[in-house]
């Protein structure tokens, strides 16, 4: 990936203005597209650029390289398939319908690491403290920490409530993820895969019922921006094309 960073810091814009956020999630849907058309050493800012429809100092008010910029990209993206709606959480009644809807999510996960697989084995194999593994290993932080307080809150007694297991899921399951996108099998087997991943859980963590799943139903109403749920798989892909850029977005704007 080739970048030069005029300026310093990571997503330096203001997020809590909507016009902001929206043309920082305009460039990661372009990044997303980008990327998986070809290969991410030749990934420029202004490739980018052109296709979010945005100036190269709009993009470095947001990231400081296009290395971080396409972690973020993949990492929320991968994430963002882990998600479980709050209504389903209320509605799953047990803590083992409660863990069905992880491994739902975790299914949908692997799909998209399998569809994607080139990109991905690419982003685990960047080091350092903004690369992807890291980048997602933090945002898989946050996500494990609601799934501990939902199972907590369902009667589950968790060792580590404070962090402490929440750190210890996100590790072990984003290690897990750079084994699968390097191995050597197709990957046709996820919920074999999965199923292998959750036997390596915590004994607290509940074991989930087997019952058929509705694909995607756990978190395809949490999908970021530029991010379309395949209704034949149940996976996330990114869009092919993008949306002309509203008004207050054209090329030209700094924010």
């Amino acid at each position: 990936m080739s970048s030069s960073a005029p300026r310093s810091g990571r997503a330096a814009a203001d997020l809590s203005e909507p016009r902001a956020l929206r043309t920082r999630e305009r460039i990661l849907a372009a990044i997303r597209e980008a990327a998986v058309d070809s290969d991410l050493d030749r990934l420029t800012v202004s490739a980018v650029c052109r296709l979010a429809e945005v100036h190269r100092v709009t993009f470095y008010g947001h990231w400081s390289s296009l290395s971080d910029a396409v972690a973020d990209a993949f990492a929320e993206l991968v994430d963002s398939l882990a998600a479980v709606s709050g209504t389903a959480i209320a509605e799953a009644g047990s803590p083992e319908r409660l863990a069905r809807l992880y491994a739902a999510a975790l299914v949908d996960q692997l799909a998209e690491l399998r569809e994607h697989r080139a990109v991905y084995r690419a982003l685990f194999s960047e080091n350092g403290p903004h690369g992807f593994e890291s980048v997602l290993r933090r945002a898989m932080r946050e996500r494990a920490q609601q799934a501990v307080d939902a199972l907590c809150d369902a009667g589950i007694d968790v060792p580590g409530r404070g962090g402490e297991a929440a750190a210890y899921l996100a590790a072990g399951v984003t290690a897990s993820f750079a084994h699968f996108v390097h191995g050597d099998g197709d990957g046709d087997d996820l919920d074999g895969t999965a199923r292998t991943i959750a036997a390596q859980l915590p004994s607290w963590w509940p074991a989930a019922p087997k019952e058929p799943r509705a694909l995607g139903s756990a978190s395809s109403s949490a999908l970021p921006p530029g991010i379309t749920q395949d209704s034949r798989h149940g996976t996330a892909s990114p869009k092919r094309t993008l949306s002309a850029a509203p008004d207050d977005e054209q090329p030209g704007d700094s924010t």
